[in-house]
């Protein structure tokens, strides 16, 4: 598990991993709003907000008894479910350009455009947590501002597939239909912006008048697929 504190928010990772005798020290910080620091004598009084997070059904975890029933009922409150990474990789480009600007200095680089499908093209059996740990990777490899598919980590520059491909899971399943047919739309979509730039040479008002679509429009599937007109003028 891990433990960061902000102000007076208290976040906990993986709470579903956590030992017993851990939840039943954690149960009594919340219920007396009390902790006594490492080496101390005297316990202080505390005001946090706390955000817990985990991969684990607490619910069926408390069915079998490895989760307090409890600490799970003082903790569940309000409940948010995030869907893995697989399912809205239209936040993909927003993540990677947050992470980027996380690990990469003063002037961090960007992903070019093969990068991003590469990325896209991806399952993500690691969610979030992969993600970052992926532009790491290609920040501690990469030799240029734009990053490339080559400074990936071979597990997604050599898994992805060309659009349209259906793509086999961690676990050797093919990929569902529905999972497939919007990868392949999304691709589809990106090579179509980049086709109207490209003709419009980097004009987003001329590309998006090529395309049938108003400017702000336009403007929101290029953020949507990590684009920047600038990059296509002549």
């Amino acid at each position: 598990m891990f433990v960061e504190a902000d102000g007076g928010t208290l976040f906990l990772d993986e709470i579903g991993d956590m030992p017993l005798a851990v939840q039943a020290r954690l149960l009594r910080v919340l219920q007396e709003s009390e902790v006594r620091p490492v080496g101390g004598s005297i316990e202080r009084k505390i005001d946090v907000r706390v955000i817990a997070a985990t991969h684990v059904d607490l619910a069926s975890a408390v069915d079998v008894q490895k989760f307090r029933q409890d600490l799970f009922y003082r903790l569940n409150v309000v409940v948010l479910q995030v869907p893995p990474l697989r399912d809205r990789l239209d936040d993909l480009p927003l993540l990677a350009a947050h992470f980027l600007g996380k690990h990469g200095g003063a002037t961090p680089p960007s992903l070019s455009p093969d990068a991003l499908e590469a990325m896209t093209g991806y399952a993500w059996p690691g969610n979030v947590r992969e993600l970052e740990n992926a532009i790491m990777h290609a920040i501690a490899l990469h030799h240029t501002d734009v990053i490339g598919p080559e400074s990936l980590p071979a597990s997604i520059s050599h898994r992805s597939a060309p659009p349209g491909t259906p793509v086999a899971r961690e676990d050797g399943e093919l990929e569902p239909l529905t999972e497939a047919k919007r990868r392949a739309s999304g691709a589809f979509e990106k090579r179509y912006l980049i086709a109207a730039l490209e003709k419009a040479k980097g004009s987003v008002s001329e590309a998006a008048r090529l395309a049938g679509l108003d400017r702000t429009n336009f403007r929101r599937l290029l953020q949507r697929h990590g684009l920047d007109a600038t990059t296509f003028k002549a």
